[in-house]
């Protein structure tokens, strides 16, 4: 799945990046955040400033959620003041809701941490129809809620789970594709030898990630890419393969400046760290935007390998 090269280009850097994730949910308690705010497909309900609150780590303000399949949101809780906790004890239970009615079943969500400084809950759902659904947390006692926007497949660019990622190169040693530098850890990572596209060629299970160590909003996008990196380690058959977000940051005044690499453009990467699945067909078997922790990442390895 690609998109209209011409669209593309004429969109500015903020509706691919708009920030990480994490910055964007934190956004609802009160940290700025660079996403659109004309139309936030997630909101926080009107809770007192000493109330808990289910916050999105996730992108909003853009088409995100497609109907129809199973989508990963990532959630955290904070409270009053806007930090957000660090342990989340017993599972959440997560009900979708419609004009206040349950669609589907509820499901109960564990908290994931694992090498990573904050807890969040990685709900997988599918929503029917190109609606606004309220999402519904019970957590110790106290029911939280927020909403989320679904739309039709057709204007949510961002690949998805069944679909495909675009056949498109990626910056390697041998092949920069003019992406300085092609990774920001020091030393280099290991996962720059291989492009995308030949790897999908070979048939090759492949990992994908989009983050920076370095130029990220929040402190947990390098985190996320170490786990990423030590977790693939264990997993010799998948092909890994990490995408730094941005072209030229250094050569530019701000890194708002900064255009997006080749491949944040192609798959329409909203968020970093963006992490994609694929298996030997080329069908992308999960996603794992924003917080994704060593075991949840293990996981989705698994899946692939």
């Amino acid at each position: 799945m690609t998109t209209n090269p011409e669209r593309r280009t004429s969109t500015s850097r903020r509706a691919f990046l708009g920030g990480s994730a994490l910055a964007i949910g934190a956004a609802t308690v009160g940290v700025t955040a660079c996403s659109s705010q004309d139309t936030p497909t997630v909101e926080t309900g009107d809770q007192a400033l000493d109330a808990l609150r289910l916050v999105p780590a996730f992108p909003t303000g853009v088409p995100y959620v497609a109907t129809g399949v199973t989508t990963r949101l990532p959630w955290q809780i904070a409270r009053g003041d806007g930090s957000l906790l660090d342990r989340i004890d017993g599972p959440v239970r997560f009900t979708l809701l419609l004009d206040g009615e349950p669609v589907g079943t509820a499901v109960e969500v564990r908290s994931r941490t694992e090498g990573l400084t904050r807890a969040y809950l990685p709900l997988q759902t599918i929503f029917p129809d190109a609606l606004t659904y309220e999402i519904s947390a019970e957590f110790e006692g106290t029911e939280l809620r927020s909403r989320v926007q679904a739309y039709d497949p057709a204007v949510v660019q961002t690949p998805q789970v069944g679909g495909r990622l675009p056949d498109v190169p990626t910056p390697t040693v041998d092949n920069t594709l003019d992406v300085d530098p092609i990774c920001t850890l020091s030393p280099r990572c290991p996962n720059h030898a291989t492009s995308l596209d030949a790897a999908v060629l070979a048939g090759a299970p492949v990992a994908i990630i989009v983050g920076s160590d370095i130029y990220c909003a929040s402190g947990e996008c390098g985190p996320v890419l170490d786990l990423f990196i030590a977790t693939a380690a264990a997993f010799p058959a998948v092909t890994t393969i990490h995408a730094e977000p941005y072209k030229n940051p250094t050569a530019v005044r701000t890194l708002s400046l900064a255009a997006p690499a080749p491949f944040t453009i192609e798959a329409a990467v909203h968020a970093e760290p963006s992490t994609f699945f694929v298996d030997r067909t080329g069908t992308i078997v999960a996603r794992a935007d924003s917080l994704v922790d060593a075991g949840e990442l293990r996981e989705l390895f698994g899946r692939i390998s």
